[in-house]
Order: C-alpha cells, then structure tokens, then sequence
C-alpha cells in the first residue's frame, strides 16, 4: 500500500485548504514518534489537503497513511557539511510550501530539540585543571633524569540545571500540531510485497529480533554481539537488525537483516519480541504492539517508550559508586546527552541481566 508522493509544484493553485507538516531532519525513530499527530489531525480535518514535508530517507516510514501526500525533500551530494545541508533543506521546503494554499503549516522540525536542549539535566562547562607528570623531555633536548612538571589541561564537566526532561517526542508533536495523543493513531500498515518477504525471512518462527546499534554512539550497548549469542542460546531463532552489520559468528540460529526500512519494519512486526537500545527499531516495534524491551542508560526510557503498548525497559543503574561521594549509581542518571566516556548506566550490565529482565518483565513465551 503506496501513498501517492507529489511535489509542491502540482498544488500551485490550488483551492482547497492544506495542511502542511515539515520535518526535515534524518531521523528514522521520530518518524515512527510522528505519526500520531499526523494522523490525528488527518481526522480532524479530512476535507482539507495533507501534505508532509520529510527528509527523503525518512519518506518511507508514511507511504502507508492513506492520504497524506508525501514530498520528500534532499540536498545535493556536494554539500558536505550537516550544518549546510540542513539549511537548503529548510529553503526548499519553504519554498515549495509557498505554492500552497496553506491553512497552517506545522514547523516540526525543531521543537523536540529545543524542549530537551532547555530542559536538559545537565550542561557542560570547560574547567582548567593542573595536572603533575614527570617528564624526560626538556626545553630542546631530552634529560636525562626524569623531571617533575605540572600541565595545565582544560576539560568539559558537567553541571547540574536542576531541569528535568518529562516530555515525550510524541506528545510535542502532538501539541505543535495541537491534538491528543493517542495510541491508536500509529495505524501501521504493510503492502503485500512487505509481508512477504518479512515471511520469507523469518517464517512463523518464533524469533527474537534485536537492534544493533543507534545512531549516536553515546547511546549504543558496548556488548550487542554478546547478547546476541546469549539470546540465541536461550531462543529457538534470532534476527539481527541493522542497515549493513552482518552476524559472523559460531551460532547457527542468527540471522541479520540488511533489508530497507519497510522490509525490516514489517519483519519486526512479526517477531515474537524485539531488544534494541534507543533508537528505530524500539519505536518500530512499539508501534505495532510487538513486545518490546529497552536498553536504555543515558536517556529516559520513560519519555522514549512510555507511548506503546507492550514495552519494558531496564531501570536505573544502582550498583554502589565512590564517583562524587558514596552513592548509588553514577549520580547523573538520566544525563542525555551529556554523556561520560564509560557509560556504566548502559555497560555495568551484562547480556544474561537483560535477557532475563526483559523475560521477566514481558512474558513474551519466546
């Protein structure tokens, strides 16, 4: 099931009232966290003209909204810099939207960065700190006894706002767009082509799907393959997801998806469960009611996973720590993006603890 995709272009002169929706930024998760506003404003005003203006690799996570005219929106390959490519993406967009007869045009690019940026827990400050070393290097030449030096380095530290990130991306977008946000409105569907090769890949196996890696390391799990064969030991299959890692391990029941994002969104909906940190695929699965189960350290699951039907997540990290004084955790815990090299939120655990607490907290029967 297709959507038909159109250019600005075609509505110049149009009468009918339109809706306008820009988001043109690249990620695939908040497309998925998208869709409920869109759709709820689809039925809230059905005699007018839906148009959706979307990063073109994120276009294909609406081709199935009945209705929603899609224009995907691209930079040129000579424009390097993210900074720029963003730019002429917000410049064509506006441009073509000025051929609309537009009735409100929804700027959804930016509100989710701004909300968290100035609710954010934390902010970096550069602090110089004095460091004592002993050094064979002289003014010009090596000595040869080691001297005693002091350097003087600067570092980023983090210092607490007393702010705290309750929102979900779902319900900023709903309130941009100014509707309810229900659960109801994912309203995923699959064309024929789609569920087939999702059978073709993974039969009516019970199988467990799990999401390699995010696009920001900060949030990645350092152990995945691990937790891959761990997972494979306990369950009769596994499916890796990811859009190039292949499994090239000893265990013969894990197989990889490299598929598109359609394909591989219509594979997860017929897993029996999926694991993944903060990114896509959790919010695939979520949306279509598959058991779902977060690893998530820096970022509040809460606010990320809260908005599905069927998902679980690990808790805070709580083992003991001197960091700072005694105290439970590393004390910062959800610091979003302002993460440490470590990540022991995340890496303190191992596979076995999150396999057995997403079994324990879904009851898949995997």
């Amino acid at each position: 099931m297709k959507s038909r995709r159109v250019f600005g272009s075609t509505l110049r002169g149009e009468t009918q009232e339109v809706e306008c929706y820009e988001r043109i930024h690249t990620g695939l998760g908040d497309g998925v966290m998208l869709r409920p506003a869109i759709i709820a404003n689809m039925k809230r005003y059905t005699e007018r003209r839906h148009v959706l203006h979307i990063y073109k690799g994120v276009a294909c996570i609406f081709e199935d909204i009945r209705g929603l005219e899609i224009v995907p929106i691209s930079h040129p390959d000579t424009i390097l810099e993210t900074e720029r490519q963003t730019q002429y993406r917000y410049k064509v967009s506006m441009l073509i939207a000025s051929s609309y007869n537009v009735s409100n045009l929804y700027a959804l690019s930016d509100p989710c960065a701004l909300y968290e940026s100035q609710n954010s827990p934390f902010n970096s400050t550069a602090k110089e700190k004095t460091k004592l070393r002993f050094s064979r290097q002289g003014e010009y030449f090596p000595t040869k006894l080691p001297r005693l030096s002091t350097v003087r380095r600067t570092i980023n530290t983090a210092v607490a706002t007393g702010k705290v990130i309750t929102k979900s991306r779902q319900q900023i977008f709903c309130d941009v767009v100014g509707v309810d946000l229900s659960l109801d409105n994912y309203d995923v569907k699959f064309s024929d082509e789609e569920l087939q090769v999702a059978h073709d890949v993974i039969g009516d196996n019970n199988v467990v799907g799990i999401h390699m890696r995010t696009s920001t390391h900060q949030r990645d799990y350092n152990y995945m393959i691990e937790l891959v064969e761990h997972v494979a030991s306990k369950v009769n299959a596994v499916i890796t997801l990811d859009h190039k890692w292949i499994y090239k391990g000893k265990r013969s029941n894990v197989i990889s998806s490299i598929h598109g994002i359609r394909e591989k969104w219509a594979i997860i909906s017929r897993l029996k469960m999926l694991i993944g940190p903060d990114s896509f695929a959790v919010h695939a699965a979520g949306a279509v009611g598959i058991p779902t189960y977060g690893i998530f350290g820096p970022t509040d699951p809460e606010c990320r996973l809260a908005h599905y039907k069927n998902v679980a997540w690990s808790g805070k990290w709580k083992l003991p720590t001197l960091r700072g004084g005694p105290k439970l955790g590393c004390g910062r815990q959800y610091c979003w993006y302002k993460t440490c090299r470590f990540r022991g939120c995340l890496n303190a655990r191992s596979p076995r603890f999150y396999w057995n607490d997403a079994i324990s907290k879904l009851q898949p029967g995997v």
